[in-house]
């Protein structure tokens, strides 16, 4: 048996049963972060973060929650040595994917992979996005591509 791709992700809740999927080789740290520390600035989202000032993606409405739940999961991420956040409404779980075939199988296989590109994961036999951290990146900084 040959394993074709192995590796490890967060899975988390983005907006009321959807799911998303980071690759843990992104994902530096995991916080906790108070909706009040968030600053909003035309399009951008900041906050305070070991003394420097850290840009952040939010993947849903931070601001429209129900007046319980007063902070948020924060996923501090690296892409190019830069450091940057995203918000998600939960996190779920951390999951092992590993796509392993026989020899055998090997050809015929090898053929399907284009089309289970990275964007898609099965987690609990859900489909699931995997999080394109580098496009992510950019709509943090202010210059989505």
């Amino acid at each position: 048996i040959d394993t074709v791709d192995d590796r490890t992700l967060l899975v988390c809740e983005i907006d009321h049963s959807r799911e998303i999927a980071i690759s843990m080789d992104a994902v530096e740290r995991l916080e906790e972060v108070s909706i009040e520390n968030l600053q909003s600035f035309d399009t951008h989202l900041v906050t305070s973060y070991r003394g420097s000032v850290l840009r952040i993606r939010s993947l849903y409405d931070v601001f429209e929650q129900t007046v319980a739940k007063n902070s948020s999961p924060l996923i501090i991420c690296q892409h190019d040595g830069n450091r940057f956040g995203v918000l998600v409404k939960q996190i779920n779980d951390v999951i092992d994917v590993s796509l392993e075939m026989n020899r055998d199988d090997a050809d015929e296989l090898a053929s399907a992979l284009p089309e289970l590109d990275d964007r898609f994961t099965l987690v609990r036999g859900r489909v699931v996005e995997v999080l394109d951290v580098e496009q992510q990146y950019h709509f943090a900084m202010g210059d989505a591509r």
